[in-house]
């Protein structure tokens, strides 16, 4: 990005909102429930030969999402607002990294290896986590 100016940053923001828009197999988020339909979530659309092809699960997020899109906005919004809202409030750095992480999990869809990265932080050294990303 160095010496690319406003350019840069904006490449930047493009490529993240396409990786955004892909959610992977091991996705966790308030995105995945309200995206995914029933035969999804009990697996009707894996094809046992080709465990890797996600063609027709792909199929069924987009129309799914399309379909509760204003579920996802209004719940995002809800509970994005009462998460900032605990953050702002609070005098304890736990309570503002678990409600950050929390935040995190609404707004993104990551892998679930990242979203319990920072859930088990939380849990194994609450103080010093939090402390480690908020600074003292």
């Amino acid at each position: 990005m160095a010496g690319r100016g406003a350019a840069g940053w904006l490449e930047s923001a493009q490529r993240l909102s396409l990786l955004g828009g892909v959610m992977g197999p091991n996705a966790v988020g308030l995105m995945v429930p309200f995206s995914s339909s029933l035969s999804n979530m009990r697996g009707e659309l894996v094809d046992p030969s080709s465990l890797y092809v996600y063609t027709r699960i792909s199929a069924d997020i987009i129309m799914t999402k399309r379909e509760h899109i204003w579920y996802i906005i209004l719940a995002s919004a809800a509970l994005t607002a009462m998460c900032l809202r605990v953050i702002w409030t609070t005098r304890d750095v736990v309570t503002a990294f678990a409600s950050g992480v929390t935040a995190i999990m609404i707004m993104a869809t990551p892998g679930c290896y990242y979203a319990s990265f920072f859930v088990l932080l939380a849990l194994v050294k609450p103080l010093r986590t939090a402390t480690s990303f908020f600074g003292s």
